[in-house]
């Protein structure tokens, strides 16, 4: 029960069988996912820091909405140019190509091991 609230945060409701990767994430110590984390995300996170930015938050929204560029683009009230802009960034920072699927998988685990860091 409570690893649904990482995948419907809103309600925190959702079936065992939903949960994805975030079943396997479950069964690793905090301490090797804070590693994975820091550096896969590391870059990112100190970017954000040091430049008042929200390149972190911007991909989390891109996985959560499935890649789809219009709709992370709505949820975050910004345009489609402007967030293809942002992910351009965010791959510069990481200096990563996010085209690759084995990087963007990478990164999405990332992205959920942080959720189970951040609320555990």
């Amino acid at each position: 029960m409570s690893l649904g609230r990482f995948h419907h945060p809103e309600n925190g409701i959702t079936c065992y069988e939903d949960l994805g990767v975030l079943k396997l994430l479950s069964h690793i110590r905090i301490e090797e996912l804070d590693d994975f984390v820091q550096e896969t995300l590391g870059p990112l996170v100190a970017y954000d820091d040091a430049n008042k930015t929200d390149y972190l938050r911007t991909l989390e929204i891109y996985f959560q909405e499935n890649e789809s560029l219009p709709k992370a683009a709505e949820r975050m009230f910004i345009h489609a140019n402007t967030l293809r802009n942002r992910l351009k960034k965010i791959q510069d920072v990481l200096g990563v190509d996010l085209n690759r699927a084995d990087r963007r998988v990478r990164f999405y685990v990332a992205c959920q091991a942080l959720r189970i860091i951040q609320h555990p």
